[in-house]
């Protein structure tokens, strides 16, 4: 019986199967030649065995198939032409990539979809990074899957000059244009995104400080995940957002999945933040890489002031821009009006004319700073003044000592986007 033991635990259902035609059944058997045994009591066990025996026949074949021969549908293809520190990643659990090392300079990807239903009509999402410094490093393509796919040889090709990702299938192609925020299609957090309570009661500073060093790894979705996780956290996290915000040598990864993070949180108030965090986001409002000037323009337009128009490459104009809290008008309210000069070279003339106040965001007269960028660089800066809603709108004209007017350098052929952000002087370093 041990030696029975063992294959069982070897073998599970197989050996069980095994067990019961070895073993259970050569005992009923037996019972049916024990004439001291009543007949109905014998044949009833012989009965019981052998229902056993082909119960567990059925089910032990039933498995062999599932496991073995179930049918699945797989979908391969090529990513082609990448170099060394690129990389292709994906949410998709039945997306599958193995690097092919057959080139002196490129490798390729060699991918697959394994699923177990028809996947016709679903759309492959993945991500492409070229492992350079910016955010825009990182893009999100996606294309669907037609029925004759199947049959065809697809293949995803990085044009490196033009930089461009095209899908290649039957003979045609189509270019896969950076689809949305890589994020924007999440799926719900995992576990290990929700924060964990410890008997003492602080928060968890370990998981802090964890999604924190993730902000700058090479993996963008790893990246955007923290950024999720750290936004849930709330002010939990601020702390070691604020010290990330400080530090001068902080990389860019950091800064921008900081600021990501603060623009998840609800409910924050802006005031929590300390003077230089606060200022830090102020400078990157204005930095030459977009994707850290927009983060930063978005926490303005969702917990201060902030507001853009964009005008055509051909310049002149006189556009107005409303500078508002997105989330509470009544916090701040204004009108910029600006004249923009035709290009003089490569140069253009940016004036502001007046600010009409709508809403000044308290009862009394507010102090406000606002800084203009045109095209992502800052243009000037307006010196801190009380300004008071009491017309509805009250108008202020600018004049030379406000010095609202800047010659910004724009490439030929390129349109024109002013911004404007407001902030409170209480909340950045003088």
């Amino acid at each position: 019986m041990e030696t029975w033991a063992q294959l069982l635990l070897k073998y599970g259902p197989i050996g069980l199967f095994l067990f019961f035609v070895y073993v259970i059944e050569k005992k009923a058997r037996a019972t049916l030649r024990d004439k001291e045994i009543p007949r109905r009591i014998s044949v009833a066990t012989y009965a019981v065995a052998w229902v056993a025996i082909l119960g567990l026949a059925g089910a032990t074949l039933y498995w062999w198939f599932r496991v073995n021969l179930d049918e699945h549908v797989i979908l391969c293809g090529t990513f082609e032409n990448l170099q060394a520190q690129e990389t292709v990643t994906s949410r998709r659990e039945d997306l599958y990539f193995r690097r092919v090392y057959d080139k002196p300079e490129t490798f390729d990807y060699r991918w697959c979809v394994i699923a177990g239903k028809p996947l016709d009509g679903q759309t492959v999402r993945f991500v492409f990074d070229r492992g350079l410094p910016n955010e825009k490093s990182a893009t999100a393509h996606e294309f669907k899957i037609q029925p004759d796919h199947q049959n065809q040889e697809l293949r995803i090709v990085y044009q490196r000059r033009a930089d461009k990702v095209v899908f290649r299938a039957g003979g045609k192609e189509e270019e896969l244009r950076p689809a949305d925020e890589l994020d924007a299609r999440a799926p719900p957090p995992r576990l290990d995104l929700v924060p964990t309570a410890y008997a003492q009661g602080p928060p968890a500073q370990q998981s802090i400080d964890s999604a924190l060093r993730r902000l700058e790894v090479n993996d963008p979705i790893i990246r955007q995940d923290a950024r999720v996780q750290l936004g849930k956290m709330g002010r939990q996290a601020l702390p070691g957002i604020d010290k990330a915000l400080q530090d001068p040598a902080g990389s860019y990864r950091v800064r921008v999945g900081a600021i990501s993070a603060l623009n998840r949180m609800q409910g924050l108030n802006p005031d929590a933040l300390s003077k230089p965090a606060y200022t830090a986001i102020v400078r990157a409002a204005g930095d030459r890489d977009p994707s850290l000037a927009i983060e930063a323009f978005r926490f303005f337009s969702k917990y201060s002031v902030a507001g853009s128009a964009s005008l055509p490459a051909s310049g002149g104009g006189s556009p107005e821009i409303r500078v508002l809290n997105t989330l509470k008008p009544d916090e701040g309210d204004f009108r910029f009006l600006f004249t923009v000069a035709p290009p003089a070279g490569s140069g253009v003339d940016l004036r502001l004319n007046e600010v009409l106040c709508f809403q000044d965001g308290s009862a009394a007269a507010t102090s406000w700073l606002f800084t203009v960028f045109l095209n992502e660089r800052e243009a000037f800066r307006l010196p801190a003044r009380s300004y008071t809603d009491a017309q509805r709108p009250t108008r202020y004209r600018m004049t030379a000592s406000d010095r609202a007017r800047a010659t910004v350098e724009v490439p030929p052929g390129k349109g024109y986007q002013v911004r404007v952000i407001g902030y409170k002087p209480k909340n950045v370093v003088p």
